[in-house]
């Protein structure tokens, strides 16, 4: 409880101060917009902890059970669901602390730390709150996954503060935390097979595409706020762009293999006539976008609501197995 009470009235003291924001130089960002304002503290509390990414986590690891066909008691596949999903909010937060003086340069007007929403203060304490606990969570789900948990929560601060900066390495930290729940149900249950490596790797590598595209979208700021030396940085955003797009076509050659191991469903074949027309459409936006911004960003949603379809689609192809098993 005093936990929140400070979050709020840190919050309140920062939206009351910051009605906007000034960058070096011309630029000038309005920070609080007319719309933001209207949806409320709980839209601000998702954005920064970017709930659709680690709902989508927890899906991932519930899916992984399904398709290894073993589900643990019912006490510890909610931990198994939690854990992933306070990690993913803790790293985010942390991530908007430490990005928020190169999203004002960016124009990242949704953005709470930028126009004021949510302090700073706030989503540094509510960051390492939920990273903490979601390493804790893990602990009673067996050494392995409690050493997975932890590894990946100190990386993600490793992340933040470091390694987004680096060239290639920052996103392959990224993509490589999209590949890892399916990884960590495996070893909470102690099973593996061929479906899991490939959902990790469609994973890894649509989650790379995903990053550089995203880097190649903040490039202007990230290198005036943080100096960073991002891949669009070192090689230039057009050549960037050719190397998520072979990224990209890599995670759908293995999603394709994953699909024909699924095609005695009915479920898992619609889902993959819906989720490549998804695809296609982003491989379309990514390389005929000519790299402007409301393209690439609009591929980056394509993308991870195609992932996400896909999840839910294989998920529903295992329905009976859900039930036989949990």
């Amino acid at each position: 409880m005093w936990l929140w009470m400070l979050i709020q009235m840190s919050s309140t003291k920062k939206s009351q101060k910051g009605k906007g924001y000034k960058a070096e130089g011309n630029t000038v960002i309005t920070a609080i917009g007319k719309a933001d304002e209207r949806k409320g503290p709980l839209s601000a509390y998702w954005r920064l902890f970017r709930l659709g990414h680690g709902l989508m986590l927890s899906l991932a690891v519930f899916l992984a059970f399904a398709i290894l066909g073993s589900f643990p008691l019912l006490h510890l596949l909610l931990l198994s669901l939690l854990s992933p999903l306070f990690i993913e909010m803790g790293a985010f937060a942390l991530n908007d602390v430490y990005d928020v003086e190169a999203d004002k340069l960016n124009g990242r007007e949704e953005r709470p730390l930028v126009n004021g929403e949510i302090s700073v203060k706030a989503a540094w304490l509510l960051g390492w709150f939920f990273l903490v606990l979601g390493v804790l969570l893990a602990y009673p789900l067996g050494s392995t996954a409690f050493a997975i948990a932890a590894f990946f929560a100190f990386l993600a601060y490793l992340y933040d503060a470091r390694l987004k900066n680096m060239p290639f390495l920052g996103n392959a930290f990224i993509a490589l935390s999209m590949a890892v729940p399916f990884f960590f149900a495996s070893a909470i249950v102690g099973a593996q097979n061929v479906e899991l490596f490939l959902l990790g790797g469609i994973a890894f590598l649509l989650g790379l595409s995903r990053e550089i595209v995203k880097d190649v979208e903040d490039v202007e700021g990230d290198v005036k706020a943080r100096k960073a030396k991002t891949l669009p940085a070192l090689v230039g955003k057009k050549n960037a762009i050719y190397l998520a797009l072979t990224s990209f076509i890599a995670g759908l050659a293995l999603a394709l293999w994953l699909f024909m191991l699924e095609l005695s469903s009915i479920v898992a074949l619609i889902t993959l006539v819906i989720v490549l027309g998804m695809l296609s459409y982003a491989a379309g936006i990514l390389f005929f976008g000519k790299g402007l911004p409301q393209t690439l960003a609009l591929y980056r949603k394509v993308t991870l609501w195609a992932f996400g379809l896909a999840l839910l689609g294989l998920l529903m192809s295992r329905y009976l197995n859900v039930f036989v098993h949990i």
